[in-house]
């Protein structure tokens, strides 16, 4: 939203509606502003993680393949996901130097104001960039504030004293959050209840359930597997294992009694409203991948904590037992981890969106049990179908409406000329999707092979996604 009319005024304006320059422009406007927020976001987490903790929970932000994917593209997702990112580390950084002002440390009196403006202007972002992130920056906002006030209470238990501390915390991150969203969205200047309203709609919308491919079936509504396998399938390789390092390492160190890797107040803020965010996006009847990235910033922090103190603890040892180069080990692993994944996620270009964990199976796999394809390809067909010669759109045939209209808005969309109930079209386009959700007529296969040409595909790693077909003799 907040975005859309940056990207019209970069567009030459020689096309009515959106031109090709103006969605160009968009492109990069969103990978710009993706990227530039990883700065802010490392700010905050230098607070919670410390300075070597906070690049490497930025670095997992900057490889990741999924994020990297969305953020190419002209849709809210990945600038959702970094907004709420500042926002939520913002703030728990701002209470956490907060606390240091109470101690009478002087150099926090005043910095504490600046984390909470920052949090504040992202988190006004987030609403405008997408509604629902009123739900992560909620829950969150909630457990920095409980967890603030319980410190509070325990350094001087009277009610009053809490209550304008909650309030010194979270009113001016609330007013800076609301004055973004009106300085920057003009139509709260003239129609305040409208947009509101409008954007209330939008949210209702969202709670809309479609048919969706999982675990080798057609499910519509909710299921509580779903988002905890997408999670394992569209994690990158450092990711996954960072991740299961990251509970292994917990684990044992509650066995041995070993000191905590995060403090407490930033682990019970970043498990809670994570595991409630899962919970809550569990019971919508709408289940989609990209749902989830918002939390990849809380995981980022997280895994970045246990990093940092594995880097530490190695580098300890090693050091003591007389290792030469021993100090050099860590970060060196650190830095061929991103180097690996960064290499990863550049290799998957330009359908970073499609990556599947090559160590649960990979695309062929994730054919069996993941939905696939979220337009991957499209802009290849509809270059063949140029190629070809197609001067309109009246000769397309795909079974969903969707990837019709992103082709062409007059295309057809029917299936009789299998059986010879119809006069066949020129060209037919398949796509993944519908194949999983057995979209397709039967006896598709059979017909093209026998009557059609195969003008060009699109295939990611051994997994046809897309396919143009042209059939012989038809106009």
């Amino acid at each position: 939203m907040w975005t859309g009319f940056l990207g019209i005024e970069l567009a030459e304006r020689d096309l009515p509606g959106w031109s090709s320059d103006a969605l160009r422009n968009g492109h990069r406007l969103m990978a710009i502003w993706c990227s530039v927020l990883i700065v802010p976001f490392v700010a905050a987490a230098r607070r919670i993680v410390g300075r070597r903790g906070s690049l490497v929970a930025g670095g997992i932000l900057a490889v990741e393949p999924l994020l990297v994917g969305h953020s190419a593209l002209l849709h809210t997702d990945a600038l959702l996901t970094m907004t709420v990112g500042v926002a939520i580390v913002g703030l728990m950084a701002a209470a956490e130097e907060r606390r240091l002002a109470l101690r009478q440390d002087r150099r926090w009196r005043r910095r504490w104001v600046l984390s909470v403006t920052m949090a504040g202007a992202a988190a006004g972002l987030a609403v405008l960039t997408k509604i629902s992130a009123l739900l992560p920056l909620g829950l969150a906002t909630l457990m920095v504030l409980a967890v603030h006030g319980f410190w509070v209470w325990r350094s001087a238990p009277v009610a009053r004293y809490v209550v304008r501390e909650l309030a010194v915390l979270a009113l001016p991150f609330a007013a800076v959050a609301a004055i973004v969203v009106v300085v920057v969205w003009p139509a709260m200047w003239v129609a305040p209840l409208n947009s509101i309203e409008t954007s209330l709609d939008s949210l209702r919308l969202a709670g809309r359930a479609s048919p969706r491919f999982f675990l080798g079936e057609v499910v519509v509504g909710s299921d509580w597997r779903y988002y905890p396998v997408e999670a394992v399938f569209r994690a990158s390789a450092w990711l996954l294992v960072g991740g299961l390092a990251m509970v292994a390492w917990k684990v044992r160190a509650r066995m041995v009694g070993a000191p905590r890797v995060l403090a407490r107040r930033h682990a019970v803020v970043l498990t809670v409203t994570g595991l409630v965010f899962v919970v809550a996006l569990s019971v919508s009847s709408k289940q989609y991948a990209r749902y989830l990235l918002p939390l990849l910033p809380l995981v980022a922090v997280a895994m970045a904590a246990v990093v940092d103190r594995w880097a530490r603890s190695l580098t300890r040892r090693l050091v003591s037992r007389g290792v030469r180069w021993g100090g050099l080990v860590a970060p060196v692993s650190l830095w061929l981890a991103f180097a690996l994944t960064a290499a990863w996620t550049a290799s998957l270009a330009p359908y970073q969106i499609s990556h599947v964990n090559p160590l649960v199976g990979g695309q062929r796999t994730a054919e069996r049990t993941i939905p696939l394809g979220w337009g991957e390809g499209f802009e290849v067909m509809t270059a063949a179908y140029r190629l070809e010669g197609g001067e309109t759109c009246q000769t397309w045939t795909s079974w969903r409406a969707w990837i019709l209209f992103q082709l062409c808005r007059d295309g057809r969309r029917d299936a009789g000329f299998v059986d010879g109930d119809q006069a066949p079209p020129r060209f037919v386009l398949r796509y993944v999707y519908e194949r999983q959700l057995g979209e397709e007529p039967p006896g598709l296969q059979a017909y093209l092979d026998e009557h059609g040409t195969l003008v060009d595909s699109v295939t990611i790693d051994g997994v046809r996604y897309a396919e143009l077909w042209e059939i012989d003799g038809a106009s």
